[in-house]
C-alpha cells in the first residue's frame, strides 16, 4: 500500500506523515512529523486530542508554536497550502528544552517568541527558507538539538512513571481494553472518550478513518503502543 508522499498530498487535499526523531533526540522526542494541505483542497480541521506529551510545530512561514499538554481537544482550521512541521517530546522531556515547567502550558498554544524572544522568530524564518518539507524539519530538530547543550535532563521520576503506564499486551476487545487500562467498565472508556476528543468513540474513530485512511503515517507515534500486541504469545505450561 502506498503512503502519502509528502511533496504530494492525499487525494483527499491533505497529508500526514510521521518519522523517528534524529538520534541526537532519541531520548527526548518521541516522533517528528510533516502535515501538508494542498493549495487547492479545502481548509481542513485538525483535531489535537491529548496524549500527555508536548509539541513544539512550526507553520511553514510562521513563528513555531508549542502545545500542551492537553486534558481537552484542541481543534484548529489548517488554511489550503499550509505546511507544518513538527515534534512530539516524550512525556517530561519538553521541560528541559522549553526552559519552563510542563504545568504552565497546560491547553494552551503558545507562540515560542512569548518563551525564546527573538531567536524564535529567527527559527521560523530559517525553516521557512528550508527547500522542502523535509529539510524544514531537518532544521527544527537541529535547532533542539543546540538548545541541548545547557539543558538539563528529564526527569527520571516522570520518565519512570511513562515506562509503568505502557500497555502491555492483551487479547482484542473493548471491553477488556477498558479493563486493562483501569476503566469500570466500557461505558466508562466511552465517557472519557466524550472528553477527551470531544467525540463519541463510533464518531471518532469514524472521523480518523475519513482523514488519516488516505495515506497518514502514525506509525512513529502509535508503534510503542502497539509493539506488545505484534510480540508472540508466550508459551502456556
Amino acid at each position: 500500500m502506498r503512503t502519502a508522499d509528502v511533496d504530494d498530498p492525499a487525494p483527499a487535499g491533505q497529508s500526514y506523515i510521521e518519522r523517528p526523531p534524529v538520534p541526537a533526540l532519541a531520548g527526548l522526542v518521541s516522533s517528528v512529523w510533516i502535515q501538508q494541505v494542498s493549495p487547492d483542497a479545502d481548509p481542513y480541521t485538525h483535531r489535537n486530542i491529548p496524549n500527555g506529551a508536548i509539541e513544539l510545530l512550526c507553520p511553514v512561514g510562521s513563528v513555531p508554536r508549542v502545545v500542551g499538554p492537553l486534558t481537552r481537544p484542541l481543534v484548529e482550521v489548517l488554511a489550503p497550502g499550509t505546511t507544518v512541521v513538527g515534534v512530539r517530546f516524550r512525556p517530561g522531556a519538553a521541560p528541559s528544552v522549553l526552559g519552563l515547567p510542563a504545568s504552565e502550558l497546560v491547553d494552551l498554544a503558545v507562540e515560542t517568541n512569548e518563551l525564546w524572544g527573538r531567536s524564535a522568530i529567527a527559527l521560523g524564518e530559517h525553516v521557512a527558507g528550508a527547500a522542502s518539507p523535509e529539510h524544514a524539519l531537518v532544521r527544527l530538530q537541529r535547532h533542539i538539538v543546540g538548545r541541548l547543550d545547557d539543558a538539563p535532563g528529564p526527569d527520571p521520576l516522570v520518565s519512570e512513571a511513562v515506562r509503568r503506564l505502557m500497555p502491555r499486551r492483551t487479547d482484542d476487545g473493548v471491553a477488556v481494553l477498558a479493563a486493562e487500562a483501569g476503566y469500570a467498565d466500557q461505558p466508562h472508556l466511552t465517557r472519557e472518550c466524550l472528553r477527551l476528543t470531544g467525540l463519541s468513540p463510533r464518531v471518532f474513530l469514524g472521523e480518523a478513518e475519513d482523514h488519516c485512511g488516505c495515506g497518514h503515517d502514525h506509525a512513529a507515534a502509535f508503534m510503542p503502543l502497539l509493539r506488545p500486541r505484534l510480540l508472540p504469545h508466550p508459551a502456556r505450561v
